[in-house]
């Protein structure tokens, strides 16, 4: 009986971690792609930056949330 309690709480904990990992990718992924078109959607906090700025932080972010989301989907399976 308590094995299946921990299975269930295991089971529920990993559920949970892959759905904040992927809304977390989604998140970063979207602030990256934000800083690097931040030109095209006029976000005039980020402009002030300067380009290389804008656009090595946008990379950075893009990788960390494609890595987040790579994470989520590799630790269900």
């Amino acid at each position: 009986m308590e094995n299946s309690a921990r299975d269930s709480r295991d089971k529920n904990f990993r559920i949970m971690r892959m759905i904040y990992d992927l809304t977390m990718g989604l998140l970063m992924g979207a602030l990256g792609a934000g800083m690097i078109l931040a030109e095209k959607l006029g976000f005039v906090q980020v402009l002030d930056w300067g380009a290389n700025m804008r656009y090595s932080f946008g990379a950075i972010f893009l990788l960390y949330g494609v890595f987040r989301i790579y994470r989520g989907i590799k630790q269900t399976a």
